[in-house]
């Protein structure tokens, strides 16, 4: 029997899965729109045939393949981008990046292999104010992948959001280059200037972040993607600097 466990299993368990896979599990089984992947278990080495018709059954081009602790996105502890992240990886190369990532770590964790989405606007969604300690929402939002925001390679366009209506500016966007996904390779590219989202992208990621933090059962700190005018969650862990 595989070892895989597809996001649709429905069976969230953060010690088999690590972090942020249990939570791709979870979003997945609350119904958000999670690109389609799979986690290979702490422990675990995918047969080739076992990892093929994983992929198969995605259906995707290109891949973005992650490592996923037990101990990061905790309640208590993030630990988040402190472990390898491969973006644009072709199927064939999987198998590879998935060892790189295991071979990489400090010490074992389960691999996250997930539908690379290729964003024209992405960023990071905070369902509880982390720098007022507030309940009102602050986005923080920039072109093309949402690398360039969680790596804080640009200073973002950020807004605070009370309700889907009620929402002010804090930073303007200053992103001279956006990360695109072209044909497989991350490539940059000059960023279109002006506004990132518009009202109704707002409203929708109000209304997402509201439901995953209710779920959750506490605030959340969300990335999120929108790619041909469709809303994406990326990932989600608790918030643990209020």
């Amino acid at each position: 029997m595989s070892e895989i466990i597809l996001f649709t299993s429905g069976k969230s368990n953060r010690a088999t899965q690590g972090g942020k896979g249990a939570q791709l599990t979870a979003l997945t089984n609350w119904g958000f729109n999670v690109p389609a992947g799979f986690i290979v278990p702490v422990d675990s080495t995918p047969s080739a045939s076992d990892l093929q018709h994983a992929l198969q059954q995605i259906q995707a081009t290109h891949f973005a393949v992650r490592s996923s602790a037990t101990t990061e996105d905790a309640q208590n502890s993030s630990e988040a981008g402190h472990y390898d992240t491969f973006l644009g990886v072709l199927p064939e190369d999987v198998a590879q990046k998935i060892k790189e990532v295991q071979d990489g770590a400090p010490h074992k964790m389960a691999v996250v292999v997930q539908a690379m989405v290729a964003s024209e606007k992405a960023g990071v969604l905070f369902t509880a104010n982390p720098l007022e300690g507030t309940e009102s929402m602050m986005i923080s939002a920039a072109w093309g992948l949402g690398k360039t925001v969680v790596d804080g390679l640009c200073t973002p366009e950020t807004i605070t959001v009370t309700s889907p209506t009620d929402y002010k500016p804090v930073s303007q966007l200053d992103q001279p280059k956006q990360l695109v996904l072209t044909q497989g390779t991350v490539k940059e590219q000059e960023a279109p200037q002006g506004p990132v989202l518009s009202k109704e992208e707002i409203e929708l990621l109000f209304n997402a972040g509201k439901q995953i933090a209710e779920q959750a059962n506490s605030p959340q700190d969300i990335e999120w993607a929108f790619a041909n005018g469709e809303l994406y969650i990326l990932q989600t862990r608790p918030i643990t600097t209020l």
